[in-house]
């Protein structure tokens, strides 16, 4: 189980970096974090939460970086009770949640993690916290392209996070 665990998510990788760019449109930064995230993945080095790091680096190359370091709103700071929205791409703090009726809560606690993750932070996350930003990544990415991408069904259905 622990090859088809590695071989769901490589081809998760793929099927996302295929589906986030446009046919012959270059992104070489694109094409470096993949490189590199499969031959740490090859090596044994690249645990469930740098499948959520390389998510977001890629994401970010292809111009869809989700925002968790300020509300997506107001761009007021982030309060102990935020909330996400996938439609302004990013958290949204309680003041600003009453304008977006399609947020759903999320902790600080994983917003503060998915900030260390885009600032560079490699800490791994324990299972529930995994759980929760798989999720949070999955409504992100399916809302941005407008479906759920195959191979996180398939990943869903191994349970593969």
């Amino acid at each position: 189980s622990g090859d088809l665990a590695l071989i769901s998510r490589l081809l998760y990788c793929l099927e996302l970096c295929r589906e986030i760019v446009r046919d012959h449109e270059p992104h070489g930064d694109l094409f470096e974090a993949l490189i590199d995230y499969l031959q740490r993945l090859d090596a044994g080095q690249a645990g469930p939460t740098s499948l959520i790091a390389f998510e977001l680096k890629a994401l970010e190359c292809a111009g869809f970086r989700p925002r968790f370091n300020a509300c997506s709103l107001c761009e007021g700071a982030i309060d102990d009770d935020p909330s996400f929205d996938t439609a302004h791409g990013g958290v949204v703090c309680r003041r600003c949640s009453h304008r977006v009726p399609q947020n759903f809560r999320v902790s600080k606690t994983l917003i503060d993690a998915f900030v260390k993750l885009q600032e560079g932070a490699r800490v791994p996350w324990g299972p529930e916290q995994r759980g929760q930003g798989r999720a949070l990544l999955d409504r992100f990415i399916a809302y941005q392209l407008g479906r759920k991408l195959k191979s996180a069904e398939f990943m869903d259905q191994l349970g593969v996070d």
